[in-house]
């Protein structure tokens, strides 16, 4: 029964490390376990006071005896007396160490209250995020099959420019120039300018993939991040319901040890009542 409470006051004060300072008082359970019946009451101790029988003086000897029952009588009403403050301070003991673990327990549903709210509201915020990620990435899908669709299209319009360009200028180098030195002057910088404008294209469709690929990475951190503390969370109120439960079990044992000390209280006001009774 000691080894319990300080098990309690142990797992007090790693829970709540304020009790530490708080000075232990010495247990009465291991005094009212360690004394016999027999030492609290201390009957045995009291020898001596009835002499055998010296001669013919009856009256010496009656009177040792009946000295000698009054004096157990004081003794054992001492005891007695003793007894039953020594068993209110174990009770006020025991009430002490409820009403401590009481607040510790409410401490720790508190907690765990709070954490579960915190739990909560993180799975609400990893919910929104993933939805936001769901359209995001659905979006990137349809601009990746759109880039690669529009530089597939320039990159042909571009080589059709092309060939079609080389084509005339052989052709013009075979045959006679059916077309002015500016016709061909213009359709090159023409050509140039396409090519140059599909380049362009290119280069912001590639920057605005290399974007939103960036955005979809910090989004996928960051779900991540959410994910382990909502783990850590949940870990965390899991380890709190084992302690409430450990110290519900604790609270249900000392209950029944206070239910005992009452007994055994009880016990002996009525061993008090009865030697009260032999007496008169």
């Amino acid at each position: 029964m000691e080894s319990l409470f300080n098990n309690i006051r142990s797992c007090r004060a790693k829970l709540i490390p304020e009790h530490d300072s708080v000075s232990e008082e010495p247990s009465c359970l291991t005094k009212l376990l360690s004394a016999s019946l027999d030492d609290i009451v201390g009957l045995d101790n009291i020898s001596g006071h009835a002499d055998a029988l010296e001669g013919s003086d009856i009256s010496l000897y009656v009177q040792k005896i009946v000295e000698g029952f009054h004096m157990r009588k004081r003794i054992f009403t001492e005891k007695v007396d003793g007894l039953s403050s020594f068993l209110s301070e174990c009770d006020a003991s025991v009430v002490r160490e409820l009403q401590s673990t009481s607040k510790v327990i409410t401490s720790m549903v508190e907690e765990q209250q709070f954490l579960d709210q915190k739990v909560k509201s993180m799975e609400t915020d990893y919910q929104v995020l993933e939805d936001k990620v769901t359209p995001l990435e659905d979006r990137i899908s349809v601009l990746l099959s759109a880039c690669t669709e529009a530089t597939e299209v320039l990159q042909s319009e571009v080589n059709k420019q092309m060939a079609e360009s080389t084509s005339s200028l052989d052709h013009e180098v075979e045959n006679e120039p059916k077309y002015s030195e500016n016709k061909h002057v213009t359709a090159t910088e023409m050509l140039l300018l396409a090519t140059t404008k599909a380049c362009g294209v290119c280069k912001q469709l590639e920057n605005s993939r290399s974007e939103l690929s960036s955005q979809v990475e910090e989004l996928q951190n960051s779900l991540n991040e959410l994910k382990i503390v909502a783990d850590k969370s949940v870990e965390e109120r899991d380890q709190c319901n084992m302690k409430v439960c450990d110290l519900e079990t604790e609270l249900a044992e000392l209950q029944n040890i206070c239910s005992e000390l009452r007994l055994k209280l009880e016990n002996y006001h009525e061993i008090e009542a009865n030697l009260r009774e032999k007496d008169c």
